[in-house]
């Protein structure tokens, strides 16, 4: 027998044995052939096959576990996904949905959730603040579907109503199910600040600036400091408490009662509202891993909701801190279970376990004949590295986390076929959704095929490491 020259070469030549094995070891939580749950008829949109698959593995993960994802290209359907998935975990009772989106999406999510789930409310978190312009929305308004669009009528509260309430009395005002979207710029938006200092006019601190807690001077590093210190930044202090010893922090800022007063929406959920919702979906979360507010606010949604699930096309943007920030925010439990710790400590540790240096290098105008001499540039060159992922190196740990309980889907091999592979333990691995437009798809794809073969012949091709994390990363 002739030996392969290559990996490739390798996994096309064991292709069959290899498959075998890894689907044997991996077994699904959801199989081609396993039931679906009798609430999927119920859905006013009838899933494909594979969207169908995907349902059952969020529904059958969220028994286990409090988090899920779905990996998905455009077009496969992961609003109906998402939907559908609540719908059959509930088992029938009403529920209650949190969803954050881009702001383009918002209405979509609105339309979608009409005409995919029967009986349904539908209410936009447009802000939370005190007066503003009557001609524009404001606060929780429910919407409607009127000939193709959404508008704006119906119920009108806040979210410090809701709170008021409670669950039990928001059950009691609205038996229904129901679903409430937020676009995440206005999920942010919160108020406009100020500087936050006094001015000593007697004593022995007299014409210096002093913190209001302590009545001291403001200082760094033994240097008091002046009204143009503080720029545009937001300072504080970390002071001790005279009487118990204690630390605590100051701020040297608060908020402008002079402008605009509002709060941020997912502020005030994150610290009076923790798992008042059923359900939180984060929409493309590949867009929250940055150190934003946008990206702070992913964590709060996350613990929002009993269950949370995050929806995008790709899960990596190809560097090791942006999957670090996303998975400490859905899954801090876990991060924290092996060894690492929010900050830039973790954050450091994490990339240089996980990723490969990246290095750019930057040559002046002088080093080079073909650009324009300027007397601003430096001489020689400089040079600026991140830590780029490569989690072919990763055996378990994060991998883990970032595998487990992620529905991977590509519409493009799924017009002939539709399959699903799955990580035993309650680790949902891949699933393939039907693509084209949303829940449109060519006829062809909602037969079910015959894809034992493919699923051998597939699961080969992730058997070896760069060939596994290239295709999954992808997929």
């Amino acid at each position: 027998m002739q030996l392969p020259a290559d990996i490739p070469s390798y996994l096309r030549m064991h292709a069959a044995e290899l498959g075998q094995r890894i689907l044997e070891s991996y077994p699904p939580l959801q199989g081609a052939d396993d039931a679906l749950s009798p609430l999927v008829s119920r859905m006013l949109r009838r899933p494909y096959p594979a969207q169908a698959l995907a349902i059952m593995g969020i529904s059958k993960r969220w028994q286990i576990a409090r988090n899920a994802n779905v990996i998905a290209e455009c077009g496969a359907g992961k609003t109906l996904i998402a939907l559908g998935s609540m719908l059959v975990h509930s088992a029938g009772r009403p529920i209650c949905g949190l969803v954050m989106a881009p702001p383009h999406l918002v209405e979509k999510w609105a339309r979608e959730t009409f005409l995919t789930l029967p009986q349904m409310r539908v209410f936009l978190i447009d802000d939370m603040r005190n007066g503003g312009n009557p001609r524009e929305p404001h606060g929780i308004n429910e919407v409607r579907l009127r000939h193709g669009a959404i508008v704006r009528e119906g119920l009108r509260t806040t979210l410090s109503e809701l709170r008021t309430l409670g669950r039990s009395g928001w059950k009691q005002l609205c038996p229904q199910s129901s679903v409430w979207c937020v676009g995440r710029e206005k999920a942010k938006l919160s108020y406009f600040w100020e500087h936050c200092y006094l001015k000593s006019r007697s004593g022995r601190y007299r014409g210096a600036l002093i913190n209001a807690d302590t009545g001291c001077p403001i200082e760094t590093d033994g240097v008091r400091l002046t009204p143009e210190d503080f720029d545009k930044k937001r300072l504080h202090e970390v002071v001790e408490d005279p009487k118990g010893g204690r630390t605590k922090y100051s701020a040297l800022w608060q908020a402008d009662r002079t402008k605009i007063v509002r709060m941020a929406p997912i502020e005030y959920i994150g610290r009076f509202m923790q798992e008042w919702w059923d359900y939180a979906v984060a929409d493309e979360l590949h867009q929250l891993a940055n150190l934003t507010a946008q990206g702070n606010a992913l964590g709060v949604l996350a613990r929002a909701g009993k269950r949370f699930l995050g929806l995008t096309g790709t899960l990596l943007s190809g560097y090791a801190d942006d999957l670090f920030n996303t998975l400490f925010r859905t899954n801090a439990k876990g991060m924290l279970a092996d060894g690492y710790e929010w900050g830039p400590s973790g954050r450091e540790r994490f990339t240089r376990d996980f990723g490969v240096i990246e290095t750019i290098e930057r040559i002046s105008a002088e080093d080079n004949a073909c650009s324009k001499e300027s007397e601003e540039d430096g001489h020689g060159q400089t040079q600026a590295w991140r830590f780029a992922v490569a989690l072919r190196q990763v055996p378990d740990g994060p991998l883990r986390l970032c595998w487990s309980g992620r529905h991977f889907s590509k519409s493009s091999e799924l017009s002939g076929r539709s399959c699903t592979r799955s990580h035993g333990r309650g680790n949902q691995d891949r699933v393939r959704a039907d693509g084209g437009r949303d829940y449109c798809l060519p006829e062809r794809a909602s037969r079910q095929p015959q894809c034992r073969q493919h699923d051998a012949e597939y699961a080969a091709r992730l058997a070896g490491p760069p060939v596994w994390v290239r295709h999954a990363l992808r997929v």
